[in-house]
């Protein structure tokens, strides 16, 4: 059995059909799961979704990754929420919709997501075309290591896009090596 350096949970959101727009997002997170497993052999890469329930208290590696796409955003807020002294290493935000049933809990008066304080590090990709359904929002990029990028990319894509996928890459191999030191 191997011992993990780090655990990366890879989380989708609702899964929809519309004549108008394509939801690949399931699949192409597999596929970057496996591309990801390859690459980094180290790492308990988990698929979760939106609907799941985690508690990050019992992740046992030291270091830990949530990447967290449409409601699946608002998800892994939840999740760094309920374990306000578990470290989160990295937190990737893949056009995050907000779960409107608690919006005072975990966005900002102008309806940004807050970023709890124990994240060390997050990274926000949203759609740069503008009014489109679903509405995803911003962070609150208030303090150091938080950060935000526009794409030009359908929100069902977000797991395909090369930029994307390189800052996950980045993060998830500098985790590595800070884990092996």
């Amino acid at each position: 059995m191997m011992d993990f350096q780090a655990t990366l949970y890879l989380v989708t959101g609702l899964r929809f059909a519309l004549p108008f727009m394509s939801d690949e997002a399931e699949g192409d997170r597999a596929k970057l799961m496996d591309r990801l497993r390859e690459e980094f052999p180290s790492v308990s890469i988990v698929p979760a979704n939106y609907e799941d329930s985690v508690d990050l208290k019992q992740v046992a590696t030291p270091k830990l990754m949530l990447v967290g796409h449409s409601f699946g955003g608002d998800r892994c807020i939840e999740w760094i929420g309920n374990a306000p002294d578990r470290r989160v290493d990295s937190l990737f935000l893949l056009d995050p919709v907000p779960d409107d049933s608690h919006v005072s809990e975990r966005h900002s008066a102008d309806f940004r997501f807050e970023i709890p304080v124990n994240v060390v590090s997050a990274t926000c990709y949203r759609r740069s075309q503008g009014f489109w359904w679903p509405f995803s929002k911003s962070i609150n990029a208030n303090r150091a290591g938080l950060i935000e990028y526009l794409v030009d990319e359908g929100h069902g894509a977000f797991y395909r896009n090369e930029a994307v996928v390189a800052g996950i890459r980045a993060s998830l191999a500098g985790l590595i090596s800070l884990a092996s030191v």
